[in-house]
């Protein structure tokens, strides 16, 4: 970087770091590439990496950019099941079957969901953001409209010291 270059192409620079000087390393990229007066291309297989460092993103699917756009609109709207996988958020494909109150009733094939009505008829997709999302033992005793029940198929301890854990549910 003593020439500053006009396009800088930078792959995949954490990949062999261990996760604390990761993120120690991730804080100190981001700093530095915020400063350069040139187009960074960052290529990375690490969501974290990502979202952390990417004011947009490109996500690239079997060879092809399937969608692009800033951290926010991939959570919000990610276009196919593997960008929702990426960014980590739930993805489920329904329609729209009834209206009622302000409220969309959306038939997935597993599951009926209550949303919130935008206007928007037919096939559509729902987004659930995991922070969204409460365990239960047992059924709750509450206002929620959307309850899903199944097992616990996986736990899946989160980095850097697995105070977030992943879960998988086997819902109905």
């Amino acid at each position: 970087l003593a020439a500053p270059p006009a396009v800088l192409l930078v792959d995949e620079p954490l990949s062999a770091l261990d996760v604390r000087p990761r993120l120690a390393v991730r804080s100190e990229l981001r700093g530095l590439l915020a400063g350069l007066p040139c187009v960074t291309l960052y290529v990375t297989h690490d969501p974290s990496d990502a979202l952390a460092l990417g004011p947009r993103i490109a996500v690239v699917e079997g060879g092809r950019i399937t969608q692009h756009g800033t951290r926010d609109d991939l959570l919000r709207h990610p276009r196919s099941p593997y960008v929702a996988a990426f960014v980590g958020v739930n993805l489920f494909s329904g329609t729209v079957v009834a209206r009622d109150g302000g409220m969309a009733r959306v038939q997935t094939s597993r599951v009926a969901l209550e949303v919130d009505d935008q206007g928007y008829a037919g096939a559509i997709v729902v987004v659930v953001n995991p922070r969204d999302v409460t365990l239960y033992a047992t059924p709750p005793v509450a206002s929620a409209r959307n309850t899903l029940h199944g097992p616990i198929v996986q736990l899946a301890a989160q980095p850097p010291d697995g105070a977030r854990v992943r879960v998988l549910v086997g819902s109905e």
